[in-house]
């Protein structure tokens, strides 16, 4: 029995056929358990794949304002003061965000 003809489907129906019950069932397990590991090792892949797209679009841009801008809208009454406190902090926290990224 040549070694490469257990890679092959042939070769594993042929190696099948002239074994015994017990035998074909453990090597039916082992070709089974590789089909699994092959199928975990590909859904870890994936999972990885999709997690890192997921959370590359989760990152923060900076805003496309200014805080004189939210400033001038909170005078003016157009935003409330929670709207206005939250607005800067986002402001804040996506300009610390570039700054992170440049320094890297």
């Amino acid at each position: 029995m040549n070694a490469f003809s257990l890679f092959s489907i042939h070769g594993l129906a042929t190696v099948l056929a002239a074994q015994s019950t017990e035998q074909k069932k453990v090597l039916e397990g082992l070709l089974w358990m590789g089909v699994i590991i092959v199928a975990l090792v590909f859904a870890a892949a994936l999972i990885t794949y999709l997690r890192k797209r997921v959370v590359s679009q989760g990152d923060c841009e900076a805003p496309d304002f200014t805080l004189d801008q939210l400033r001038r809208l909170k005078e003016a009454g157009r935003l409330t003061p929670i709207e206005y406190e939250t607005l800067k902090k986002r402001a804040i926290d996506g300009f610390n965000q570039d700054k992170i990224k440049d320094v890297q």
